[in-house]
């Protein structure tokens, strides 16, 4: 929280949190510490099949809102968990709130989003029944580009049904305006490019 309060000390929490996690820093134990936080584990008893830990998941949270330059081998870890371990991840009450932190962190590129959506590829209605994945299913839909947006609805309307018959989908379904995509697509696409627009000359002006 101080680091990124003040914009400053990045590394050395991460050189910190390397160190209690009994990791080094080369490339591929900064890729385990993605894994490690996740279950509060050192290098030598990590165990894929044990429950997460909602303090190693708040300590995730906290990692996502570092600049992208100094989170990327966490970010690496995140997107190289197996299609279970990710699928279990959004599902998770401390998991999702993982995956959600990274989305709107300052952490991921946006090929790294493009790269978190491809891992929801098959199993979008799935998530969206869920309790907790509905929120992660949400707000990629929300900060996805128009083509992954577009991508998502297709995949979404053909399990309709499937979803307005779980309160949780229900509410994916209202909140991503399938009902207009389905019958007005028109209608849908000319509304999302318009909020991309609005988005991009926000942007500019924030950014100068």
């Amino acid at each position: 929280e101080w680091a990124v309060q003040h914009q400053a000390g990045y590394e050395h929490v991460l050189s910190a949190a390397l160190k209690a996690f009994h990791l080094e820093k080369t490339t591929e134990d900064r890729l385990l510490l993605f894994s490690a936080a996740l279950r509060l584990q050192s290098k030598s008893f990590m165990d894929c099949s044990a429950p997460l830990n909602p303090q190693g998941c708040s300590l995730l949270c906290q990692f996502a809102r570092f600049p992208e330059s100094q989170a990327k081998s966490l970010v690496d870890g995140l997107l190289r968990l197996s299609e279970k371990e990710f699928i279990d991840l959004s599902r998770h009450a401390a998991g999702s709130r993982v995956i959600e932190a990274f989305l709107v962190g300052g952490a991921m590129s946006p090929k790294a989003m493009q790269r978190i959506g491809r891992h929801f590829n098959g199993h979008l209605a799935q998530v969206a029944m869920d309790k907790y994945g509905s929120h992660v299913i949400e707000k990629l839909w929300k900060l996805s580009p128009f083509t992954t947006k577009n991508s998502m609805m297709e995949e979404l309307a053909e399990s309709k049904e499937k979803l307005e018959s779980s309160s949780h989908g229900r509410l994916v379904v209202r909140n991503c305006r399938l009902d207009q995509f389905i019958r007005k697509r028109e209608d849908w696409v000319k509304e999302e490019q318009t909020q991309n627009t609005k988005r991009n000359l926000f942007d500019d002006i924030i950014n100068g």
